[in-house]
């Protein structure tokens, strides 16, 4: 019988079957990328959220009418601008097969006019997919932006780009800020999963035979993770290692009690991105997640409304941390996500 683990935690899953829903952010994309005057777009989220899963979907998904060039900004913060059309350059050749051209004495000039021929040529547009765009964005990297900035200027119909990045385009440096205001660049966030996406991802297991999930352990899930995809990958994953170290003849069943059973060593494989996460928290921040982390999920209000009153600027944490979804409303309360 089939003994793979489907589930992928902290790996990108796009153009795999661990694949799940951002139907609305594609739909968004395909219809920047087809407009005539509008050609970039801003994708946002926090940390693990999936936002290179999204891209790489889109690499494949626009590959039909488009070609689709991925650039991953992680690894060069320290670059220059020459390095980075130099880069570029070869990244597009490989992609479109064709030979790299000798940028010659004025790389910066000869790589513009080479683009700007190579988008009249081409039968397909080009879109950049611009992967931890915050490497770059959040740094005085003044040049690169500018130079950025003359990109999108180039060719609105032939030319689209997409940044993935982990705040909204205001908190960036002022000279991407400027940038994406002047270009008309717009925003969507990427955010938690349905609670169908999120049984749908948990239910990968289900599709290649290796477990099968009761009810109960489903809706727990759910509630553990409110659809974060990397906290469901990381949790279902753990269930799926606990039950398959006996090497069982026949897929188990996971029940509640086996999901409960996993939560530590859940807790304990997800340390660093939690401690990156609470390391980006403002002090105001900090203050308000400990104060729910340790409150009722019933009657945290009642606790913190009063201090908000003394202290505006929690009630702007708590906003905060609600915008991020890290809390959630419900039905006149507020639940508690990933800090308890």
């Amino acid at each position: 019988m089939p003994s793979q683990n489907p589930y992928r935690a902290g790996a990108p899953v796009g153009d795999t079957d661990a694949f799940i829903g951002r139907t609305e952010i594609l739909k968004t994309v395909e219809d920047i990328v087809a407009d005539l005057h509008r050609n970039a777009l801003a994708l946002y989220g926090q940390r693990r959220i999936g936002k290179t899963s999204v891209l790489q979907q889109l690499e494949v998904h626009l590959s039909q009418a488009y070609c689709p060039i991925f650039w991953d900004w992680q690894d060069k913060a320290d670059w220059n601008l020459r390095k980075v059309v130099e880069e570029l350059t070869q990244n597009i050749s490989i992609s479109l097969a064709q030979t790299k051209p000798s940028l010659g004495p004025d790389p910066l000039t000869t790589f513009m006019q080479w683009l700007a021929d190579l988008l009249n040529s081409q039968n397909k547009p080009l879109v950049f997919l611009f992967d931890e765009f915050d490497v770059i964005a959040t740094k005085a990297a003044t040049d690169i932006i500018s130079y950025l900035g003359q990109l999108l200027n180039l060719n609105h119909q032939r030319l689209k780009c997409l940044f993935a990045i982990g705040c909204k385009a205001e908190k960036l440096t002022n000279d991407t800020s400027e940038l994406f205001r002047m270009r008309n660049v717009e925003s969507k966030s990427i955010s938690l999963f349905t609670e169908t996406e999120t049984k749908e991802l948990i239910r990968l297991s289900e599709r290649n035979q290796t477990l099968q999930w009761s009810e109960p352990a489903i809706e727990r899930v759910w509630q553990l993770t409110a659809g974060h995809p990397y906290f469901t990958q990381q949790l279902c994953s753990k269930i799926w290692d606990f039950l398959y170290r006996d090497n069982p003849s026949q897929p188990p069943s996971v029940t509640l009690d086996q999901v409960n059973t996993v939560i530590p060593n859940v807790l304990e494989a997800s340390e660093n991105i939690l401690e990156s996460l609470w390391r980006s928290f403002f002090p105001n921040e900090r203050v308000v997640a400990v104060m729910l982390a340790q409150a009722p999920a019933t009657d945290w209000l009642a606790l913190t409304k009063p201090l908000e009153q003394i202290a505006p600027e929690l009630k702007d944490a708590r906003n905060s941390l609600e915008e991020w979804n890290l809390i959630q409303k419900t039905i006149g309360v507020t639940m508690v996500f990933m800090l308890r």
